[in-house]
């Protein structure tokens, strides 16, 4: 429901979540990443502690037809990200355990990344730069950190 047409926004969500077994995420590692991501599932390690942001850009809509417009990012963490969920279906998935308690993401147009957006993900695995192609909806991605800066939870 936060708007914001100038800036990329950062929610902190959950802190030191221990991750499930079946749990999966569409990247863990640097490089750039964009759709589709069909085969772009990973699991991430049973028993890693991470905690989660979400990202978001959301421009006001004027009310007239969408135009097509490039919104361009970049994020810097203090720990290492080990996961991003990039796509709706795992966004929607990873609500439970991750999401801002009591948040209601229903009725939330084009979370995740779309086409034509890319994430990049420096070799340090702390900057984070995205590249969203926007028309309307939102643009949304679950941001995984290492909930403690000592850890290694990427073998």
């Amino acid at each position: 429901r936060v708007r914001d047409g100038d800036s990329l926004l950062l929610f902190p969500e959950r802190e030191d979540v221990t991750i499930p077994s079946d749990f999966v995420v569409n990247a863990t590692g640097p490089g750039t990443h964009r759709r589709p991501f069909r085969r772009h599932r990973q699991p991430l390690n049973m028993g890693v502690k991470v905690d989660s942001f979400l990202l978001q850009y959301h421009p006001a809509t004027s009310g007239l037809p969408p135009e097509k417009r490039r919104f361009e990012g970049e994020l810097q963490f203090d720990r290492p990200i080990v996961g991003l969920v990039l796509d709706h279906e795992l966004l929607a998935a990873s609500d439970r355990l991750l999401g801002l308690p009591g948040a209601d993401f229903g009725g939330v147009f084009r979370r995740g990344v779309n086409t034509n957006d890319e994430v990049s993900l420096t070799p340090d695995r702390r900057t984070l730069a995205v590249s969203f192609d926007v028309l309307d909806g939102v643009d949304q991605i679950r941001v995984l950190v290492a909930s403690h800066p000592d850890s290694n939870p990427i073998q």
